[in-house]
C-alpha cells in the first residue's frame, strides 16, 4: 500500500540520518576581558602576560588590543605590523569576516597571536565602529580556543557591547585614592548597564608605597568584586622585557612578578567557559 510504503521509506531516512556523522560546528572560544579603571596601570602587559601562560599552559590564544588609537603592544614587542585592528575597524561590516580577521593576526614567537591596534591618537575615532568591533570579535573567538581583549582604560562606545562577549572581565586597578573611587563609579554605570558584579575580577597593580596604599580587603569591599591577584611594581624588569621585546614571563620565568601573574592565570583559567552559541 502506498501509505505504507511511504511510512517505511520515512523510518529508513530517519535510522539513515541518525548513522550519518553531523558536520563539526566550531565551538566559540572563552573570551577574557581585561579593562583598566586609569591609564598607564599595566592592563596590556598583564593581558599579554596572561596570554603566553595560558598559551603556555595548552590553550591556543590570541591577544586583541581593543583600543584603538592607544595601541603600545606593537611598541613593545617590536613588531612590525601595528595597525591591524585599524584595518578590520574601518572596512564595511560584509568584508569582516573569518579570513580577513585572520590574514590581519601576527604571530609572536611565543605561539600566541595578535591583534595589535595603532597608538597614533587620530586612530581612536574608530571606537564609534562598534559594530565592527563585535564582529572583530565575533570572527576572532571562532579562530582559537581563548580570546583575550586588551579593553584599555575607562569606558568607550563599544566597551559594554564586547563586554557582553566576555566569559570574565579583569579590572585592573591600582590601590590608591582617586583610582579607586574611579572603578567604583565604571562599576556603577556597568550596572546600570546590565552587567552584575559576578562577571567581574578584580585585579591590584601596586606602584605606590604601602603607606599611600587602600588596604585591598577595603578595596574589594568597597567595590563588591572578588580579588583574583595583587602585582607588586618591578619597573626593571618591566623595563627590561620591554627592551628584549620579550613578555616578562617569559624572560624572567622565576620571578615573583611571574609567580604573581602565574596565580591570576590559575585563577582565570580556572573560571574560564567557553560561550555556546
Amino acid at each position: 500500500h502506498p501509505a505504507e510504503l511511504t511510512a517505511h521509506i520515512k523510518a529508513v531516512l530517519a535510522r539513515a540520518a541518525q548513522t550519518r556523522p553531523k558536520p563539526s560546528v566550531p565551538e566559540a572560544a572563552g573570551v577574557l576581558g581585561f579593562l583598566g579603571t586609569r591609564g598607564g596601570t599595566g592592563t596590556t602587559t598583564l593581558a599579554l602576560n596572561v596570554g603566553v601562560l595560558l598559551q603556555q599552559g595548552g590553550h591556543d590564544v590570541i591577544v586583541a588590543e581593543m583600543n584603538p588609537g592607544h595601541g603600545t603592544l606593537a611598541l613593545e614587542l617590536k613588531l612590525e605590523s601595528a595597525n591591524g585592528l585599524g584595518r578590520l575597524l574601518g572596512r564595511d561590516l560584509k568584508d569582516i569576516h573569518l579570513r580577513s580577521v585572520e590574514s590581519t593576526l601576527v604571530a609572536h614567537r611565543s605561539g600566541i597571536r595578535l591583534l595589535p591596534a595603532s597608538p597614533h591618537p587620530s586612530q581612536s575615532e574608530l571606537a564609534r565602529n562598534v559594530a565592527q568591533a563585535e564582529a572583530v570579535v565575533k570572527n576572532l573567538s571562532s579562530l582559537c580556543t581563548t580570546a583575550i581583549l586588551d579593553l584599555g582604560a575607562g569606558l568607550r562606545p563599544y566597551t559594554p557591547t564586547l563586554i557582553q562577549r566576555c566569559s570574565r572581565v579583569v579590572l585592573v586597578v591600582e590601590p590608591i585614592y582617586p583610582s579607586t573611587a574611579v572603578a567604583q563609579a565604571m562599576l556603577q554605570d556597568l550596572e546600570t548597564a546590565g552587567f552584575g558584579k559576578n562577571r567581574f575580577m578584580l585585579v591590584l597593580v601596586t606602584r605606590m608605597r604601602t603607606s599611600l596604599q587602600v588596604p585591598w580587603r577595603q578595596v574589594q569591599a568597597d567595590l563588591g568584586v572578588e580579588l583574583a591577584g595583587i602585582i607588586s611594581p618591578a619597573p626593571e624588569q618591566a623595563h627590561q622585557a620591554s627592551h628584549a621585546a620579550t613578555p616578562v614571563v617569559t624572560l624572567s620565568p622565576e620571578s615573583l612578578l611571574t609567580d604573581q601573574i602565574r596565580k591570576l592565570t590559575d585563577k582565570v583559567a580556572a573560571v574560564l567557559e567557553p560561550i555556546h552559541g
